[in-house]
Formats: C-alpha cells, structure tokens, sequence
C-alpha cells in the first residue's frame, strides 16, 4: 500500500500493519509492514514482514489469518522458523509471476510437508 496511495484499509476491519507475523508453532517470525493490493480487484494479495533476521518477504493472505485481539498475523502451514528461509523478492517495489508461483508453493506445501506427521496417510 506504500505504492497504491489511493486505496486504504477500511476503518471498521483490522490493519494488520505492525502486527506479529506467527508460525502455527506459536513463534514470531517478525511483524507486518505493507499490504500489496490487487488493483484490478482491489483486494490484497499479499502481506510483507519484515523478519527477525532483516529478510523481507510477502506472505500469501488466502493463507493468512489476522487475529485483531491478538494483534498477529497466524499461518497454519509453516513453523515459525521456516517463515525465516521463506523465498525474497529480487526488486522490492514488484513481483514477478516466477516469484509469485514460489512464494505460494512455499507456504502451501507447508500444509503437507512442514512436520513429519503431516507427511504421512491419516488412515
């Protein structure tokens, strides 16, 4: 949203900026700092955080969940500490369609692949 100045979060929904980006282990991986917008359908795409180890990257928002109480941004498909080996961007200002089909492979496969347990057959 540092780009897209002519769009705003509503007043009445959460403004996940400043939040805690959180694992589903329960650990701060680092906060929130910008939303990137979709303009042709004027929703967000993406949340960036700034991480505990001075990397920044874009989380997906379809696998985000902002918690307003908490003040956190909770992902169920990664831990904590693979938030922090999560892919960067090479231009900070844009994302590549390459970059993109990354970052969501990362976090998704985390649904199947972050814990041993995951990766076995429930039956």
């Amino acid at each position: 949203m540092r780009v897209a100045k002519d769009h705003v979060f509503d007043e009445d929904g959460p403004n996940p900026i400043g939040y805690d980006l959180v694992g589903f282990d329960g650990v701060a991986a680092g906060k929130i700092t910008d939303a990137w917008i979709d303009r042709e359908e004027s929703l967000i795409r993406y949340l960036e955080a700034k991480l505990t180890n001075d990397k920044s990257i874009l989380v997906p928002m379809p696998l985000s969940r902002v918690k307003d109480v908490t003040e956190q941004v909770l992902l169920a498909s990664v831990t904590g500490e693979q938030v922090l080996d999560a892919p960067t961007l090479a231009n900070p200002d844009q994302v590549t369609l390459r970059e993109e089909d990354r970052i969501q492979a990362y976090f998704a496969s985390g649904h199947l692949y972050a814990k041993a347990s995951r990766q076995e057959p429930i039956l």
